[in-house]
């Protein structure tokens, strides 16, 4: 059935306020501000929406990403968080490897606010063994390090900044604001952003550094001192302007041009100087200095004290320890977000003044305001899911208890079974899930070897067996003997692990996806619907089969392929990228529609009939695009989008607050790359409708 939206009845009345306010305006209201208050002369330039820095990275040489500076390099550990969205700001703190407990209070205080937000812990290479095993298990349930293979050492600092521009150049360009800063620092992350979209600008902005601006600074020459440099590494008296590297806030522009820069200049170890002093010189551009938007030494005692301030700040001090930050972040968090920075630390000052120009400069927005909340009404994402547009539902060909699919007649090569696609296959473990029981939903997680706590969560969570929906992790095979010793004994002790014969890499993610058919079509045969997803993804399982039976059939469809749509992507040729695809390797400039293999849900035959195309294809390593692109097309296959399924990023934030009322528990799917804590939140909020079912 389809839900009819009630958007006309909001729209007369809406456009009627419009043009009142903007009546009010052109004739009666006072004197607005025009642009950003001009108390100096700003070096930057603020992007518009017909903006839209990219980064020239073809300048580059073949050979930079495996260089930095005069070292061989290479991301010993790194995590791609900005591949599912597009951050404003990139957030990128240096920290010591040991330096366990400063990072975990920035995860607990100002690092918890992520809209528009990611960040990245910057780490060294280490040589201690427990160390490094304690950091990669810390990667493991966080997800938020990039690791270079230079010593994480003092002298190494401008290592670690310079491999600081090379992730943003070649792993997040999207981001339009870079934040360099330490892991004993704090930033007011809320008002931050506020100053970055309402007195800078949301589209990003041009040859800006802004930071704590040192001037005139002596060289010290002294042996008794930390920061002695030579006449050989450095002959002049005193330093060009630069910033201390505690708080530096980049414009794209400027993390590239010091990059292409940097990676060319004699070796300097103090990153500071080097980067933001001598070679920021260069460029002949000007710092923004920051100091009016730093929190004073004696405000952030009032704070500490349990006191109070009422000018906006942005930073604060250097050298935090942890309980001055967790005690600034409480106090950010009780307040109310300022709108406009620049206004309230500038109180005195008079913007300019174009009253007119500004009136009638709403005129034109008329139009564009109703095509946007025209727009907003229709594409909204619902606030409950009995509300799911079921438009396409109708086009979904269903089954009946009468004319459900047989699958006893199902034809497959000979040898097929010890086949996957080119290689020789067996299953290593298998777990006899649907032996005794055909269930309505069979549940094929992919998983990491390494990933034990993301399967923990899930079985304690959303993944707990249910009469109507099984579930199995997918892996292959580990070349760590103790990672394989403890996935045997994880095997041994839930039986829901299918590990194939295949190594467990990146580039055989296809082998994976198809081993989850061969399962489905060789031990799981009878199941309803297949559903396919990753260990770092929330399913209200209740909620969704529930949906399923209701408004989709109890007994099946035909053709039916569900997931998180994309349309004509492009093919990436550049060396840079990690999805670089040859022309031998894939001749079409963009890909077929395909699927995010986050969420995939099959109907039983679409599950066959992609199986025996991928088993007599020519192997091709990006999972999602072969078998839901390349594949379905082949299928004539049509892609119905899950996006109104997914929760909304700002009712996910409630429940994460703790925040879990009636309107948000009602929700089917989280958002791709959850980590596990949230996953066990909505578990918790979503279970108070469903405390039946797994009592």
């Amino acid at each position: 059935m389809t839900t009819k939206r009630n958007w006309p009845n909001f729209a007369v009345p809406f456009l009627a306020i419009l043009i009142v306010v903007t009546v009010w305006q052109i004739f009666y209201s006072p004197n607005m501000p025009t642009e950003i208050p001009q108390y100096t002369k700003a070096a930057y330039t603020l992007y518009t929406n017909l903006s839209n820095y990219i980064y020239p990275v073809e300048t580059l040489t073949d050979t930079d990403y495996n260089q930095l500076i005069d070292l061989n390099f290479t991301f010993q550990m790194n995590n791609f968080v900005c591949n599912e969205t597009s951050p404003l700001v990139l957030v990128m703190i240096h920290t010591s490897p040991s330096n366990f407990a400063k990072r975990k209070t920035i995860r607990e205080t100002w690092g918890t606010y992520k809209d528009k937000v990611k960040y990245l812990f910057v780490v060294g290479d280490v040589e201690n063994s427990t160390l490094k095993r304690k950091l990669i298990e810390e990667n493991q349930n966080y997800s938020d390090f990039t690791q270079g293979s230079f010593k994480d050492a003092y002298r190494n600092l401008t290592y670690k900044h310079v491999m600081l521009f090379k992730y943003v150049i070649y792993h997040c360009p999207e981001a339009k604001y870079i934040i360099k800063t330490d892991d004993d620092v704090f930033v007011n992350m809320p008002t931050m952003m506020n100053f970055l979209t309402q007195d800078m600008s949301p589209y990003g902005a041009g040859n800006l550094l802004f930071c704590n601006t040192r001037v005139n600074s002596r060289v010290l020459r002294s042996y008794r001192s930390k920061w002695r440099v030579s006449f050989s590494e450095y002959p002049a008296k005193n330093y060009p302007t630069y910033c201390p590297g505690w708080f530096l806030l980049y414009s794209q522009n400027v993390v590239f041009e010091l990059y292409k820069e940097a990676q060319v200049a004699p070796y300097f170890w103090i990153d500071d100087i080097h980067l933001t002093g001598t070679l920021f010189k260069k460029l002949n551009l000007v710092h923004e200095d920051s100091k009016p938007y730093m929190i004073s030494l004696q405000e952030m005692d009032d704070v500490v004290d349990g006191g109070n301030i009422t000018r906006p700040f942005l930073i604060g001090q250097p050298n935090l320890e942890e309980k001055q930050i967790r005690s600034l972040w409480s106090f950010v968090d009780s307040h109310t977000v300022p709108r406009n920075v620049i206004h309230d630390v500038y109180p005195d000052r008079k913007l300019i003044e174009s009253p007119m120009k500004t009136r009638f400069f709403l005129l034109p927005m008329i139009p564009i305001l109703i095509l946007f909340y025209l727009l907003y009404q229709i594409f909204q994402e619902p606030d409950d899911i009995s509300n799911v547009p079921h438009s396409y539902i109708a086009e979904i060909k269903t089954f009946t208890k009468k004319d459900s699919e047989n699958h006893n007649h199902r034809q497959y090569n000979n040898g097929d079974y010890h086949q996957l696609i080119d290689i020789d296959f067996e299953f290593r473990t298998l777990p006899l899930t649907c032996k005794y029981r055909h269930p309505f939903l069979l549940i094929l997680v992919h998983s990491a070897p390494v990933n034990f706590e993301k399967r923990k969560a899930i079985r304690e969570t959303w993944g707990r067996s249910s009469d109507k929906a099984k579930l199995v992790f997918l892996l292959g095979s580990s070349d760590n003997s103790g990672t394989t010793e403890k996935m045997r004994q994880e095997f041994n002790t839930y039986s829901d692990m299918v590990i194939g014969s295949f190594v467990d890499t990146y580039k055989n993610l296809t082998y994976k996806h198809v081993m989850g058919f061969k399962y489905a079509l060789y031990h799981c045969k009878e199941a309803t619907y297949v559903l396919k997803t990753d260990d770092d993804v929330f399913v209200n399982l209740p909620s969704f089969v529930e949906y399923m039976e209701s408004n989709v059939s109890p007994y099946g469809a035909e053709k039916l392929i569900m997931c998180n749509v994309w349309h004509g992507a492009h093919v990436s040729r550049s060396y840079k990228s990690k999805y670089r695809f040859s022309i031998k390797e894939y001749p079409s400039r963009t890909f077929p529609t395909y699927c995010s293999g986050w969420f995939i849900l099959y109907s039983n035959d679409v599950v066959y009939d992609l199986y025996v195309r991928a088993q007599n294809s020519e192997y091709f390593w990006v999972d999602d695009v072969f078998v839901t692109g390349i594949l379905a097309q082949k299928s004539e296959l049509t892609h119905f989008n899950i996006r109104d399924f997914v929760i909304s990023k700002s009712k996910m934030d409630k429940i994460v607050s703790g925040v879990c009322d009636g309107s948000s528990r009602k929700f089917l799917l989280g958002r791709p790359n959850i980590p596990a804590d949230v996953v066990r939140k909505l578990w918790t909020c979503a279970m108070l409708n469903h405390e039946e079912i797994y009592s």
